[in-house]
């Protein structure tokens, strides 16, 4: 099995970064938390774990060498997988705070923007995806290259599904009339608030996504057509249902 989707080319890695982390957190689940002043909190601690894999990606990689980094979305985990070993066992830097970034310079600008953790901190981070998903993370490395695996639950496990299109590599030669479409970054973070909270409104969309209500309605308008969503009850008093 193949997958269809993949990140369209970047200037450099700066951007890649940002492209990269736009499409994975919506994998991460984000609980809203109202506090005792009524003001609502949301929960990023597995979308941080998720940064942290990324960034340490792109900052321990070996750039010289023939393979290239890769992150692969499957339905049940998501890898991080970079040429080049780590510097020492991985379970002698569980223990200590040990710093050896492969690329220096790559890891200070990292930390200089606070995107990821500071010195010796990075597996831990990585790590506590563990206590706030209930998921294992899985490390393997050889000598020609690392991967990091985290484990998704089931909630994650129902967006990757909507959001992976899997296809055959030996395409049939009779092709069904309606093939599922595309479904855009925009659209999967939709789904997923909504899953979170069935009653969030266009307004609170708007801000989550971070585009205009009338684009959410658009996109809306969409995920009803292809038989993803649906609105049960009216405009006011209803709420939203993932199908």
């Amino acid at each position: 099995m193949r997958y269809t989707f993949r990140i369209q080319e970047q200037e450099n890695l700066w951007e890649y970064y940002f492209a990269l982390f736009q499409r994975l957190q919506i994998y991460a689940n984000n609980p809203l938390h109202i506090g005792h002043m009524g003001i609502g909190r949301e929960d990023n601690k597995q979308t941080y774990a998720l940064r942290e894999g990324l960034v340490n990606l792109l900052i321990h990689c070996d750039y010289f060498s023939p393979m290239k980094p890769r992150i692969r979305v499957f339905t049940n985990r998501i890898e991080f997988e970079n040429p080049g070993s780590l510097p020492r066992p991985i379970k002698e830097l569980m223990k200590e705070d040990v710093s050896l970034p492969r690329n220096p310079v790559l890891a200070k600008l990292f930390r200089c923007a606070k995107l990821c953790e500071t010195a010796g901190y990075g597996i831990d981070k990585i790590l506590s995806w563990e206590e706030f998903s209930n998921e294992k993370v899985l490390f393997e490395t050889s000598i020609d290259k690392t991967k990091v695996t985290f484990m998704l639950n089931k909630s994650a496990q129902k967006i990757s599904k909507n959001s992976t299109e899997k296809v055959p590599e030996k395409v049939p030669e009779k092709v069904p009339e309606k093939v599922p479409e595309k479904i855009t970054n925009n659209q999967l973070i939709i789904l997923k608030s909504v899953e979170e909270n069935q009653r969030v409104t266009v307004p609170e969309l708007s801000a989550i996504v971070k585009i205009s209500e009338r684009k959410i309605r658009e996109n809306i308008s969409k995920l009803k057509s292809k038989g993803l969503i649906e609105r049960v009850g009216a405009d006011k008093g209803g709420y939203w249902r993932v199908l």
